[in-house]
């Protein structure tokens, strides 16, 4: 008999597969400096500009294809797999910290992407972007980052405190610490993902030791720029390029205070919650956060944004499918 698990894993298998096709994305392939091959997306239509989105911790290219599908027709979006976490290599005695992170990012889309573009990242992925709007500023049009990693203020507990005194989210060995999980990263129960919770479970727990290993390096990170009386992995007040910090005010993995203190930190940037919504708006809230990038790049375009101390609502109106 087959398992309800092995069914779920097929048909998983077959919308990952086919769900960019319908959108009419192309699988290409980037070969870096080492001959390592590195997929990612590529769809729209460059009209107002070329969108690179970076996805997080333990995520997939795909799951941003639900806002994606709102911005195609007048954006080129690039989604590259980040190393280590879907279709992206596995170095396994590589030390996976913020740094690493960026520069593989950074040697990537330095090459895919057009001279200017818009970049944007969640969680690790946000991470990445940072690094690279520190390296690459002048190619950089806007920087959207979305719930992101890599900045821990003192006295603001975050998921890096759960690498340290546990649990660890990510280490999903039985089926309650992957119910655990799902209620993290989503503020309310998500459909999509209790129509395929068995095979997630299955390809979390077959992930376990190694999402450990990951932890524990970005976790040293943490604690080796703390001792340096730092509160990010990069130098924030360097970063000048127009930035919208996006967050989801139910984040319980980072809580809206480290997004308060990115949008105050950067130079240029301004804070829009989006009230509701847990830590990866592009799974929980596509329309809203495809609405806040759109609306943010066109103020940029046209030369009228602002920075803004207080966080302003992110809840006008989706841009048009």
């Amino acid at each position: 008999m087959i398992s309800r698990t092995n069914v779920e894993t097929w048909i998983l298998r077959n919308l990952r597969e086919r769900g960019p096709r319908l959108l009419g994305a192309r699988r290409e392939s980037f070969e870096d400096s080492r001959g390592r091959a590195r997929p990612y997306l590529d769809l729209g239509t460059d009209v107002e500009g070329t969108l690179v989105f970076i996805h997080g911790f333990s995520d997939r290219p795909e799951h941003f294809l639900g806002t994606a599908a709102l911005l195609r027709d007048r954006y080129r979006i690039l989604i590259p797999s980040v190393p280590a976490f879907g279709d992206g290599f596995r170095e396994p005695g590589a030390v996976h910290d913020f740094d690493a992170f960026g520069s593989w990012m950074e040697e990537m889309i330095g090459s895919i992407a057009p001279r200017r573009f818009h970049l944007m990242g969640n969680s690790l992925g946000g991470a990445a972007s940072l690094a690279i709007a520190s390296r690459l500023p002048l190619r950089i049009e806007s920087l959207t980052l979305v719930d992101t990693a890599g900045v821990k203020p003192r006295g603001v507990s975050c998921v890096f405190d759960d690498y340290g005194e546990g649990p660890n989210p990510f280490e999903v060995r039985t089926r309650e610490d992957y119910d655990a999980f799902a209620a993290r990263i989503s503020s309310r129960p998500n459909p999509a993902l209790e129509l395929f919770s068995n095979a997630l479970f299955e390809e979390a727990r077959s992930n376990a030791d190694w999402y450990v290993q990951i932890g524990r390096d970005l976790g040293h990170d943490v604690r080796a720029f703390h001792d340096r009386e730092q509160e990010a992995f990069v130098d924030l007040g360097a970063i000048a390029v127009p930035t919208l910090v996006v967050w989801g005010s139910e984040d319980t993995l980072f809580p809206p205070a480290v997004g308060e203190h990115i949008a105050r930190a950067l130079p240029n940037a301004r804070l829009e919650l989006l009230h509701g919504v847990g830590h990866c708006p592009h799974l929980e809230s596509p329309r809203r956060l495809a609405a806040s990038f759109d609306r943010f790049a066109r103020e940029v375009r046209r030369g009228s944004f602002t920075p803004e101390s207080t966080p302003s609502r992110g809840d006008s109106p989706a841009p048009r499918a």
